[in-house]
């Protein structure tokens, strides 16, 4: 089947109508604008593709124009995915990865949404080039893409850990569990908070992906006991937590467990409002 192709004339039109709609200044014509867009996400088969083009494709647009198509996008894709033409999400799969290096932070929190909606419908199966392709922007440290991919990172993890714990993406987590180890060590303390945050959501699960990582992720705990960030503490006290509830015999070493007591304990005295 031939890739999808936009039509010049309807993508002039889109344009337009999505400035309307984001311009409330000249209430009738915003008003039918909103409705039209409505209609279109209804009767349009590609529409979303003329969404992801302005998202994605047009740098020279304003920013709040594209912004407003990518969060048409993913509520396109979120309710009418059921109608929309295979070659359709095909497209957005090719392309939305990499607006999670676009220079506007907004645009990479809204990819990383469009991502995880598109995941619950096209499965880990069928989009094995995503992790690899989030982890090479990761690794682009000191950069809106490094922040990007850690954004996509935490709602995949917080949204498809059952996915990603499944028997034949044993490669994939394991793959992704050693690169949020090294986060770990960051010199951003959101990145450090962020990469705890991913490892927490597999704890209760268990896969062996972890279990085989577990002594790199306590060794990376036991390094930031006195972190100076309230949001990295908050994140470990988490995951200490839920591993004294589901594997509580990494209490056996000696020096882990007076980590564990020490570091509770410390906490206990300096923070105050963990969950």
């Amino acid at each position: 089947r031939m890739a999808w192709q936009p039509d010049q004339t309807r993508l002039t039109q889109v344009g337009e109508l999505l400035q309307a709609c984001a311009d409330p200044s000249q209430h009738d014509r915003h008003v039918q604008a909103l409705q039209m867009l409505e209609a279109g996400k209804r009767e349009m088969p590609d529409f979303g593709c003329y969404m992801l083009l302005v998202f994605c494709k047009m740098p020279e647009a304003p920013m709040e124009l594209r912004q407003l198509a990518g969060l048409e996008l993913k509520n396109t894709i979120r309710l009418q995915h059921h109608k929309m033409d295979p070659n359709v999400l095909t497209f957005v799969r090719q392309s939305i990865v990499d607006v999670l290096g676009d220079e506007a932070r907004r645009s990479r929190m809204i990819a990383a949404q469009i991502i995880t909606t598109l995941l619950s419908i096209v499965t880990l199966d069928a989009w094995p080039e995503l992790i690899p392709g989030i982890l090479a922007k990761l690794d682009a440290q000191g950069t809106g893409a490094s922040q990007g991919a850690l954004a996509a990172l935490i709602l995949l993890c917080e949204d498809h850990n059952n996915a990603l714990c499944a028997q034949q993406h044993a490669d994939t987590l394991g793959g992704l569990l050693s690169k949020l180890m090294a986060q770990m060590q960051s010199p951003d303390a959101e990145f450090r908070a962020g990469a705890i945050h991913c490892v927490k959501h597999f704890i209760l699960r268990l896969p062996n992906a972890l279990v085989v990582n577990l002594p790199a992720f306590l060794n990376g705990l036991l390094g930031l006991h006195k972190d100076a960030s309230p949001e990295v503490r908050k994140e470990m006290c988490q995951s200490l937590c839920l591993l004294v509830e589901i594997k509580a015999d990494f209490l056996a070493d000696p020096q882990i467990c007076q980590f564990v007591i020490e570091f509770l304990l410390w906490t206990t005295e300096h923070d105050s409002d963990y969950d």
